[in-house]
């Protein structure tokens, strides 16, 4: 299991805390904005890959402390990055919200769809020595859907989606992204920022909207900085929508 020294690390060393031999990774380039959300996101998803979760009982109460705590601490991490610098996808403003959501969706897709491949090649099948448990391809989907559904449930339209089209990239795979700190002069980011910031993006939306429920008739609007927050009103699956920005 993944510990939490990672982030514990990053946070300090945004915090202008010294950090011996620690190896932080550049927030205000995309890189390293990367790094931190490929991690991120398999913490989130660590469950579905240890074999622990699978033993029919409840896992250690200290297992699942450490997973709740790297968790939190991963969304401590992008709350203070967003505090500090904006996103550009296409010239548009875009939450960093978006982006865990959208590879959370596909990293979760690409795995499941890998596994059901290796099931095809059979080259899997091995007992866990440790536990002694063997893990179906099916109880792994399923565990994939649990954590989506307890978490992240405004994910699952969007990875149903990509799971339908046999999506394989567990890496970013949209346009390239332009890192802006909030401290620019003015000059340069009011022409963005004036304009407010994106929950989805017109060129690939990612959330389902709610047949059920009334258009609002104000774009939804999210703090700047604060607790994360699901989104359930999304966008219209032809990826044809208005635009909603947090301002």
């Amino acid at each position: 299991m993944l510990t939490v020294n990672f982030f514990l690390q990053i946070l300090r060393s945004c915090s202008n805390f010294y950090v011996q031999g620690a190896h932080i990774p550049d927030l205000s380039s995309d890189e390293g904005f990367y790094d931190v959300l490929y991690l991120g996101i398999f913490v989130i998803l660590s469950p579905a890959f240890d074999s622990r979760f699978y033993l029919g009982t409840k896992p250690p109460q200290a297992i699942l402390d450490e997973v709740a705590y790297a968790v939190a601490h991963f969304h401590a991490l992008l709350v203070f990055f967003s505090s500090q610098f904006i996103i550009l996808l296409e010239e548009e403003v875009v939450t960093h919200s978006y982006f865990v959501d959208r590879l959370l969706g596909e990293f979760a897709a690409a795995a499941v769809v890998f596994s059901e491949g290796v099931k095809e090649s059979n080259t899997l099948g091995n007992i866990d020595p440790e536990v002694n448990v063997m893990i179906s391809m099916s109880k792994f989907a399923d565990r994939i859907h649990g954590i989506l559904q307890d978490s992240h449930p405004n994910v699952l339209s969007y990875y149903s989606r990509c799971l339908h089209r046999r999506h394989k990239h567990f890496l970013w795979t949209g346009p390239k992204i332009k890192i802006l700190p909030r401290t620019d002069d003015a000059e340069d980011i009011m022409p963005f920022i004036g304009k407010g910031e994106l929950l989805d993006h017109p060129a690939q939306s990612i959330y389902p909207i709610n047949v059920d429920s009334p258009l609002p008739t104000l774009p939804t609007v999210l703090p700047a900085v604060g607790k994360r927050h699901d989104r359930e009103d999304g966008v219209d699956l032809s990826d044809e929508h208005p635009n909603k920005r947090k301002c």
